[in-house]
């Protein structure tokens, strides 16, 4: 179990190295991400729940009122191309991967700067799958991927995020 620290003030914090940085960059990206996709679906009345754990394949769940579960993966991405892992990806029809990419303009600096909204993606498990089996490889299991892949499921207004899920 990890020990965790609550400090009062900034300047007590300890010193982190760059690859805890990079570590911490990363699950802040991924918290960010979730929650901006579950914060879409409340404001569209979308009943749904952020799942809790570390290492989990779905990270909300909708539950709609005749009772239709579904569940979805969230990928915060920070960069383009992004890469993420073959082996974690699974296709269902109840189940989509909602892509949050906040680092899109690198000329504002997106990722940090909280004005600029990120792009949402919004795609069902199999195209996702089909698509990253299509992608170029990488180490480990892994694959590159660019948000042009995904373009057409580009989800401007919520409506796609409504239509598949609400």
């Amino acid at each position: 179990m990890p020990t965790i620290y609550f400090y009062m003030f900034a300047d007590q914090l300890p010193n982190v190295g760059d690859e805890a940085k990079g570590q911490q960059k990363g699950y802040h990206t991924g918290v960010a991400g979730e929650f901006y996709v579950l914060s879409c679906l409340h404001r569209l009345q979308i009943n749904s729940y952020l799942t809790l754990g570390n290492q989990k394949a779905i990270d909300i769940i909708v539950w709609k009122e005749d009772g239709d579960v579904k569940t979805i993966d969230v990928k915060a991405i920070d960069k383009n191309p992004f890469v993420i892992g073959l082996n974690t990806l699974k296709s269902k029809s109840n189940h989509y991967y909602v892509c949050v990419f906040f680092g899109h303009d690198k000329k504002s600096k997106s990722y940090s700067n909280i004005k600029i909204p990120p792009r949402l993606f919004v795609v069902p498990s199999g195209d996702f799958v089909r698509i990253a089996q299509n992608c170029k490889k990488g180490v480990s299991s892994t694959v590159s991927f660019s948000s042009e892949a995904i373009e057409k499921y580009e989800d401007f207004d919520g409506t796609l995020l409504q239509k598949v899920l609400g």
